[in-house]
């Protein structure tokens, strides 16, 4: 599997994997580093969980939807601040 999602004004990230089913490895460039420590905090807590496919996957899409959000939120406010308050 291998898919490159683009996040915000920083670039991109290029993530490959490859699994027999019970293992994964994955291949990530400049993956969310706010993702790489959430799944090192869970591994700390419960090692077993490594062998649950997608985790990182899963990581990295909840890491990439938090900034698709922040830029959404950003860019609205430019707009308001753009036509004026007077059309919200």
């Amino acid at each position: 599997m291998h898919y490159r999602p683009h996040y915000g004004d920083n670039g991109f990230c290029l993530t490959q994997m490859i699994s027999d089913g019970n293992t994964a490895t994955y291949f990530c460039v400049n993956y969310f580093e706010s993702a790489l420590r959430r799944l090192q905090d869970i591994l700390d807590r419960n090692p077993s969980l490594s062998r649950r496919l997608f985790l990182l996957d899963v990581l990295g899409v909840d890491d990439l939807v938090r900034q698709w959000s922040d830029i959404i939120k950003t860019r609205r406010e430019e707009l308001f601040r753009f036509v004026g308050a007077e059309n919200r």
